[in-house]
């Protein structure tokens, strides 16, 4: 007899994926106050500057003459060149986590609620707003499009009015980042697939347009 393994349900699949959501976008807000990444960048800056004056003591040194001050300055550069690079790491692998569970917390919510509708009272609302504080990390990019295609553009619905405050245009012609392209393209689904529920948020945005232009500011906000 052939033993079949019961299916996971929906349900049971994103509880999952929102825990795991969850656990990721603290891991991010802990890194994200932690004082950790201050530190850090002040340690490298002052190292840096440190280095720099000890060059140019260096440059000044007439080496026929004070020798013995040249390598002590040399030994006082190398020790400070070893700080630098050891907080420079230090630095790049706390940038890196941070970077990692953002990534890993808007991934998983999407996940979520592209794998169940039991979890769209506050999944979408998480989503957005790790979404929205992080909308020019050029990391994430990436990331955001490929999570925010996959979700139903019901589920964003409640939030048209946020969504559409985040519209924009390019200014002086230059390229729309990958984020402000899948916000666009999201709310072109919206208001293709829900448009009673959608369209009526973008004609205050068009008057705003139609009165101050290509004006820089928040009149810029139009449909792609």
């Amino acid at each position: 007899m052939q033993c079949v393994t019961p299916s996971v349900s929906h349900y049971t699949a994103a509880s999952v994926f929102l825990k795991c959501a969850m656990f990721a976008d603290r891991q991010f807000q802990a890194i994200v106050r932690s004082p950790d990444s201050i530190r850090w960048k002040m340690y490298t800056e002052r190292k840096q500057q440190e280095i720099r004056d000890l060059e140019e003591q260096i440059n000044k040194i007439n080496q026929s003459q004070r020798k013995d001050d040249l390598e002590a300055l040399g030994k006082q550069r190398m020790h400070a060149q070893a700080l630098l690079t050891l907080d420079t790491e230090r630095n790049a692998k706390h940038n890196e986590a941070k970077k990692l569970f953002l990534q890993q917390a808007i991934s998983m919510y999407s996940t979520c609620l592209s794998s169940s509708d039991d979890f769209d009272d506050d999944a979408h609302i998480r989503l957005v707003s790790l979404w929205f504080s992080n909308f020019e990390v050029v990391d994430l990019e990436e990331c955001i499009v490929h999570s925010i295609e996959r979700i139903p553009s019901r589920k964003f619905v409640f939030l048209a009015r946020q969504l559409s405050a985040r519209l924009s245009k390019p200014v002086s012609q230059s390229k729309l980042s990958q984020s402000q392209l899948a916000l666009q393209n999201l709310f072109l689904r919206m208001c293709q697939e829900h448009p009673f529920h959608s369209v009526h948020v973008l004609f205050p945005l068009r008057s705003l347009v139609s009165a101050g232009g290509d004006s820089d500011g928040p009149r810029r906000h139009s449909l792609r």
